[in-house]
């Protein structure tokens, strides 16, 4: 279980979860949701990401796998936008 630290972004909707953590190549991105009244945590996917252009894609598509609701994707999405991410304190790796 990843653990929340500064500049993460972290959305909630009655048990479901999208997660983004800065890690040092990029941002990764957790999805799924929680069983048995938060007990159990259940990872549906995870995918790293060099930009948070891509980033926001994946929340947007995330959110609407996990909830099936256009209006809930498009909220967790402007939450993203509203989000302050912090800046990479080393430099990023050339693209393959």
């Amino acid at each position: 279980m990843l653990v929340a630290r500064e500049g993460s972004f972290v959305w909630n909707d009655h048990g479901r979860f999208v997660e983004v953590h800065p890690v040092a190549r990029g941002w990764l991105v957790v999805w799924g949701h929680y069983e048995d009244l938060g007990a159990v945590r259940i990872d549906a996917g995870n995918a790293m990401y060099r930009t948070l252009n891509g980033v926001r894609r994946r929340v947007a598509d995330a959110a609407l796998e996990l909830t099936r609701s256009p209006q809930t994707a498009t909220e967790a999405t402007k939450l993203f936008d509203l989000h302050a991410f912090p800046e990479h304190r080393t430099a990023l790796p050339d693209p393959l």
